[in-house]
């Protein structure tokens, strides 16, 4: 499959996973609001962790780095576009990645 080809599965994945773990999560937050935002951030996020980062960093540090820069990135616009607590933005950032990380871990190991 080509690697572009597994972005986009990957991205539909990720925008499906994290927008459901946001809206168990974040409970009070307009339904329409919570979805564009779950949306942007995975369009903001994914393509910079599979096109932009792979070319410089190692493989040993590449899913660190990724993963924690996209982390802080999506609590940070969760923080800011759904106006929620700090703790909260990034507890569900980093529930959100979780989740869609296993999902696309599962996904790749059993496909």
């Amino acid at each position: 499959m080509l690697y572009e080809t597994r972005f986009w599965i990957s991205l539909g994945v990720t925008c499906s996973v994290e927008v459901a773990v946001l809206a168990v999560l974040v409970k009070g937050v307009f339904r329409k609001e919570l979805i564009g935002v779950g949306i942007l951030a995975s369009f903001l996020t994914l393509p910079y962790l599979w096109f932009a980062l792979k070319p410089y960093f190692d493989a040993r540090y590449y899913l660190f780095i990724g993963e924690g820069v996209v982390f802080l990135v999506e609590g940070l616009l969760y923080l800011w576009l759904l106006r929620l607590k700090w703790w909260k933005a990034f507890l569900a950032s980093v529930v959100a990645n979780l989740v869609s990380f296993g999902a696309g871990y599962l996904l790749v190991t059993f496909i």
